[in-house]
């Protein structure tokens, strides 16, 4: 039996709002938090290892990010500890698998992925990248035995940079029910999603979100803004006057304004999918850096027994 150990982690957002639900972890044990988190069904939770276990494999899953959560594996496992301890390493270390899946392309610096080599029992480290791409991503893609995505198009755009094997693997949905009757369905629109506007790439979503918060009434339009929003967004107002397109910067201040004002707070997993649950239409937008169909959003509405009207890609 082949052991495949997966490293995930979750936006800090989830974990804040997992600790604020559940103020009583600190009496629990290490096994009993990461199931309660999973349970929350954030993103692809423990899909993959519930699905590869019935085909036989050991799974086990590791929350990279998640620092109470190794603080608490540490408590249990680790005979002697520092204060510069590497909890990650050493959880590989004593899981000792075949297959290592890392979720999260930016731990697969050069250093840590020759360290891992030295465990005897790892035969193939993968890494997932699905989201835009930098020299650093494609440097330490190119430390793993493979990669991991989730688009075509982000599949020719790292064969273009790296000589390895490029798998695909599209995101899933996992059918669940939540709310106990979804034949009526009370809210007519929703968007569910992240606004980072440093590098462009949510432009057109920020005009969209805008548009549905002003046209239509009963909505659910819900907003991760991405971390320190007010200072970046000052420092936004400073750079237009700065910038060729005044006017246009201008008008985009004032709609970022107004979703932050207007939007409601960001919600995850089992939370968002008791609000599709009851939604009619779920409107999607890609960011401007692809193509190619494929984000998250697009199967977790279909999945929710939404009508999704989306942007025109390939695939």
């Amino acid at each position: 039996m082949l052991k495949f150990l997966r490293i995930s982690n979750l936006y800090p957002e989830v974990l804040n709002n997992f600790k604020r639900k559940y103020p009583e972890i600190k009496k629990k044990n290490y096994n009993e938090i990461l199931s309660l988190l999973h349970l929350e069904r954030y993103s692809v939770s423990n899909f993959y290892s519930i699905y590869l276990n019935k085909l036989n494999y050991k799974c086990t899953e590791i929350i990279s990010n998640a620092d109470f959560l190794q603080k608490k594996w540490a408590d249990q496992y680790c005979k002697v500890r520092d204060k510069n301890s590497n909890f990650l390493f050493k959880q590989i270390n004593y899981y000792k698998p075949n297959i290592l899946f890392i979720g999260n392309s930016h731990l697969c610096n050069k250093d840590f992925i020759e360290k891992l080599r030295e465990i005897k029992s790892i035969k193939l480290i993968l890494a997932f990248h699905c989201a835009p791409f930098n020299n650093v991503v494609f440097n330490n893609l190119k430390n793993v035995d493979a990669a991991v995505t989730c688009t075509f198009g982000y599949q020719k755009k790292i064969n273009n940079f790296i000589k390895k094997k490029i798998l695909f693997l599209p995101h899933a949905y996992y059918q669940q029910k939540f709310i106990k009757n979804n034949n009526e369905r009370d809210i007519d629109i929703t968007f569910i999603g992240s606004i980072f506007f440093d590098n462009s790439l949510h432009i057109d979503r920020i005009n969209l979100v805008y548009k549905l918060l002003k046209n239509f009434n009963n909505t659910y339009i819900s907003i991760n803004f991405s971390n320190f929003f007010l200072i970046r967004y000052i420092l936004f107002v400073f750079e237009i006057f700065f910038s060729s397109n005044i006017l246009r910067n201008t008008s985009l201040i004032y709609k970022l304004l107004f979703i932050f004002l207007f939007a409601k707070k960001p919600v995850f997993g089992k939370e968002m999918y008791q609000i599709f649950q009851r939604t009619k239409i779920v409107i999607n937008m890609h960011i401007k850096d692809t193509d190619y169909a494929g984000n998250m959003r697009i199967f977790e509405a279909t999945g929710s027994g939404c009508l999704l009207l989306t942007d025109k890609k390939k695939g």
